[in-house]
């Protein structure tokens, strides 16, 4: 015999003020192929953050006459 669960989704758990980190294990995406471009574009944004400030760093210190 199945179980008569209704099927939540994780963007309706995550917008009520209180829900329960096991529910949210269970639950699914609405939309799934757009979580993963949501996902991977935030990673690749951050990664690309990441090398610009290490570029500004470098720029900085063969500037820097202190030294």
């Amino acid at each position: 015999m199945k179980n008569s669960e209704k099927i939540t989704f994780a963007e309706d758990i995550l917008s009520q003020s209180n829900f329960e980190a096991k529910d949210l294990i269970k639950a699914k995406f609405k939309h799934p192929i757009k979580h993963w471009f949501k996902v991977n574009s935030w990673l690749l944004i951050n990664i690309i953050e990441l090398k610009i400030s290490d570029v500004i760093f470098s720029v900085r210190n063969l500037c820097n006459p202190n030294k």
